[in-house]
């Protein structure tokens, strides 16, 4: 694992960089049923656009004031991120209303991104909510579950004090890996592997 430092480190999110040459976690990564599903959402190929992410998030005491000086800093106001990236969560722990989740704005992933934006971010996005009256979703589920989450639409973290998160995060983007993945993959992929399947990786 190569450990990714950035602002979040603060309030005590921290995050990996993994390997998808993982024997492990092969299947996960590339699930025809999954990939099938998301190539059919996007309508067009999904590619992975970075490593898998593992994501450890230990809340510290008194974080509260620290995120409402700069909520969008830390992810804690609602934002979106690019077109018809979606990312697919892993859940390691369980995670509920009383534990840090992610809330989103059901319907706005398929809101007008020509006439209001793609890449949005706080406090114009909770002008967008209230217009559209947009109902607020709270993503949990329990360990195994799997969340697959389109970033374009409204979405923040909710963060608990005192509560653990931990996930697998993998990204998809249309088209295009956008960070690359820093290690050789040459092969990773069963020749017998469906095209949507072994075109995920560039």
């Amino acid at each position: 694992m190569e450990r990714i430092y950035g602002p979040s480190d603060e309030i005590g999110n921290n995050i990996y960089r993994l390997s998808f040459l993982d024997p492990h976690l092969y299947e996960y990564f590339f699930d025809i049923d999954i990939l099938a599903g998301i190539r059919r959402y996007i309508g067009v190929q999904p590619v992975y656009r970075e490593s898998p992410l593992l994501e450890d998030v230990n809340f510290k005491n008194n974080v509260t004031s620290l995120i409402s000086f700069d909520p969008a800093m830390y992810a804690a106001a609602f934002h979106t991120d690019y077109y018809r990236q979606l990312n697919i969560m892993l859940l390691l722990t369980d995670i509920t209303e009383d534990t840090t989740h992610t809330e989103y704005a059901v319907g706005s992933n398929n809101r007008n991104i020509f006439k209001e934006g793609n890449f949005l971010a706080y406090p114009v996005t909770n002008k967008h909510i209230e217009k559209a009256g947009y109902p607020i979703h709270k993503l949990t589920g329990k360990k195994g579950d799997v969340i697959i989450m389109d970033t374009s639409g409204f979405h923040r973290a909710c963060q608990k004090e005192d509560t653990t998160r931990r996930l697998l995060s993998l990204i998809m983007n249309p088209n295009y890996p956008f960070l690359g993945y820093g290690e050789n993959l040459d092969g990773l992929i069963s020749d017998k592997a469906p095209d949507f399947v072994s075109k995920t990786i560039i």
